[in-house]
């Protein structure tokens, strides 16, 4: 298993301390040698709509193209009015240590393969785990498996207690648990020490 940053034997805030001599050390099992554990912590938040901040109106204008002659489609829509960013800098107070990488309208593929010519989600979340270990994961995805929409429109339509209806509904519930399991896994491998 991995060994916390305050029984390792290193040096992992770069201050001269190391283990429990580190003040930034609380006990052995402790994870962040830094004396200001809120100033390091590290949060990266990926999916879909519902974490990006979809329907704020207060888009990153990066996310925020609409077609254009000249332009490529970019509707991710991330807003830092989105509940999950607001949350991530009530833990951190440094926005540089926050990784937003969340898109509007994301599937599990969209995660793993890149959405309007961004990189993938995984890949942006390796690139910030690259500049220091990322302490928290924020992850919202499979409505859009579903495809959540889809389901409420066939129940506002028709009966949607129907037994074959539920039954399909059902067989789209456990395939996009499936997915979004085997997301969570590579969400891990991307961010080992993250929760």
């Amino acid at each position: 298993g991995d060994v916390a940053q305050c029984a390792d034997g290193i040096d992992n805030d770069s201050d001269g301390k190391v283990d429990l001599g580190d003040p930034g050390c609380a006990n052995a099992t402790d994870n962040n040698e830094s004396d200001d554990p809120s100033a390091d912590l590290r949060v990266a938040i990926v999916g879909d709509s519902y974490i990006s901040g979809e329907g704020s109106y207060s888009y990153d204008s990066a996310t925020d193209i609409h077609s254009g002659a000249s332009t490529v489609n970019n509707l991710c829509h991330r807003s830092h009015q989105s509940w999950a960013y607001q949350l991530a800098l009530g833990v951190t107070p440094q926005a540089t240590n926050i990784g937003f990488f969340a898109c509007s309208g994301a599937t599990v593929g969209d995660v793993v393969g890149g959405q309007y010519n961004e990189s993938s989600q995984l890949v942006q979340l390796s690139a910030f785990e690259s500049q220091a270990p990322t302490d928290v994961v924020f992850v919202s995805i499979g409505g859009n498996d579903l495809p959540f929409n889809d389901i409420i429109l066939q129940c506002l339509k028709d009966n949607c207690a129907d037994g074959a209806y539920r039954d399909q509904v059902r067989a789209r519930v456990l395939r996009s648990a499936n997915a979004v399991a085997g997301l969570l896994a590579q969400v891990k491998a991307r961010a080992p020490h993250a929760n």
